[in-house]
């Protein structure tokens, strides 16, 4: 991931999308550590760029205004650009990312901490999702627009196979389980939300309380469950949920009692 601050481009974006937003360009910009955009702090706004063809930042432009105030999502200011950097420009919020408070808070702060995550969790997790709201591939392989939650997952298995150096005894064991298990997530369907990247690097943390829940790209309607899936592989390896100015200070070990 390249560092923002040392890229005028990058910079430039992020003033182009003040304009836009009718806000001063010319103010103090300091660029924030991600791991998938551009991301850039004012004293009173966050600038957000996403240099992927996607547009994922248009759905997030969509859902922040309906997600319930006890999330903490910040006001939307405007959404625009273009494929490939496209920007949403939001109210900054109190806080710092909670991954890069995670090391040095007590036992004590830490239990509260993941208390109030799991009661934001609740909240998200009865919202019903906007009817407006664009689909997206998401990084999951199950999906709910098949015939079958699992096919998608049958599908990648058979493509699997034919790489080289594939174990086939091996493939035919997941498939196996993936049979086996496929009456544990069936009916997928759902009309409540989910946050699709749910990690402490998209938390906001003042030093008691948890100010909001950030970056709701990847949201969508699933089952709750879902969200299991990015947060127990970043309990298990956190330094490859933040950026990289923190990976080096970011450990396994203090993440062990979170689930």
């Amino acid at each position: 991931m390249s560092e923002p601050r040392r890229n005028p481009m990058a910079m430039a974006r992020a003033r182009h999308a003040l304009i836009q937003a009718g806000l001063d360009s010319t103010v103090p910009l300091e660029a924030a550590s991600s791991v998938t955009n551009e991301v850039w702090l004012t004293e009173h706004h966050v600038i957000r760029v996403n240099r992927r063809p996607n547009q994922r930042l248009r759905r997030e432009a969509i859902l922040g205004p309906s997600l319930p105030a006890e999330i903490g999502y910040p006001m939307v200011v405007t959404y625009g650009g273009q494929m490939g950097a496209d920007f949403l420009v939001v109210k900054r919020v109190p806080g710092q990312p909670l991954a890069h408070c995670w090391p040095t808070i007590s036992q004590e702060l830490r239990r509260s901490a993941v208390s109030q995550l799991a009661g934001k969790l609740k909240r998200l997790h009865q919202t019903h999702g906007p009817a407006n709201l664009p689909a997206i591939d998401t990084p999951q392989m199950l999906r709910g627009d098949t015939l079958s939650p699992v096919m998608s997952l049958l599908v990648a298995l058979d493509q699997a196979r034919s790489l080289p150096h594939v174990d086939q005894g091996l493939m035919d064991d997941i498939e196996r389980m993936v049979y086996a298990l496929t009456p544990a997530i069936e009916p997928f369907d759902s009309d409540y939300l989910v946050h699709g990247d749910l990690t402490f690097e998209n938390v906001l943390w003042d030093g008691s309380q948890l100010t909001a829940l950030l970056d709701f790209e990847w949201s969508r309607t699933a089952p709750a469950d879902v969200d299991l899936d990015v947060f127990l592989r970043m309990c298990c390896l956190p330094q490859f949920h933040v950026g990289d100015k923190w990976f080096d200070r970011t450990k396994p070990e203090d993440y062990k009692d979170v689930p």
